[in-house]
Parts: C-alpha cells; structure tokens; sequence
C-alpha cells in the first residue's frame, strides 16, 4: 500500500514544524541568554553560550570565583533536570574544572513546586528572574571568594 500526495504533503508539514519549532526556541533563547547577560554584567559576571554538543546545556557563568552551568527551559522538567546534571559531568571532564552551581533558568512560567523540589534535592539553582539568578551567583561568588 502507497501513500498518496495527501500523506507525503502532511509529513512535509510535520517536519517543517519541526524544525520551525527549534528555530523559534533558539532566538527565544537568544533573547533571554542576552537579558541574562546583561543582568550577569551588572553583578560583574560573565555569560556566554555553549555549543549544545558536547555540553548539553546552554551556557555558563562565570564570576572570579563561580562557574555555573545554566539550562533555559519552557516551563522545567525532570529531564531539564537530568540534561543539566549530565551537562555538567561532560563539562568537567571536558574543560577540567567543576561547575560551583547549576542553574535552570524558566522562561514561561514560575517553576512548578515539585520542580523546585526536585532542583533543591540535587543543589539546582531554579528560578524565572534572570536578576535574582545573576545575584544570587554573584553572592555564591562573594562566598567562594571569601572561602566560604
């Protein structure tokens, strides 16, 4: 049994959204990797952006002392959870240094309570404000910068 030009045409527009999908979720990345930097250079942090292969995560922060991975989500899940964990894994054993704090920056919503759960059981930063992010790694940097 074949499939028609009704079939093939609907597979065409599945992809298509596919792909348009993706392509609108990195410029709204984009757009909040650059609020976010702003907010980090305010607080004398550094943001930039990691190629999603090798590190499976969208950026890191540093500070003279910090180094935080950050992970830009919809709304949040477990598996934002699990890519963030594994994400710093490849980035220590590819860069050699040890991310201090992880950050799971959502963009759509405030994060669910048993996400904010599931990210404190595992010392994840999460929140929805790239300015209280920023300021809370800027304190965690103070910290670190004091032995603390």
């Amino acid at each position: 049994m074949s499939s028609g030009p009704e079939e093939a045409i609907e597979a065409v527009r599945r992809a298509l959204e596919g792909r348009v999908g993706r392509v609108e979720e990195r410029i709204i990345e984009f757009g909040l990797g650059r609020r976010l930097a702003r907010w980090c250079d305010h607080y004398g942090l550094k943001f930039g952006a990691l190629p999603p292969e090798p590190f499976r995560v969208d950026g890191v922060m540093e500070g003279e002392h910090v180094i935080a991975l950050v992970q830009m989500a919809k709304k949040g899940s477990e598996e934002d959870v699990e890519q963030l964990l594994e994400g710093a894994r490849i980035y220590e054993e590819r860069v050699g240094e040890r991310p201090n704090a992880l950050v799971l920056f959502i963009y759509a919503d405030r994060p669910s309570e048993a996400l904010v759960k599931a990210c404190e059981e595992r010392g994840i930063i999460v929140d929805n404000s790239p300015r209280r992010i920023a300021r809370r790694l800027a304190e965690l940097d103070e910290r670190l910068g004091r032995g603390g």
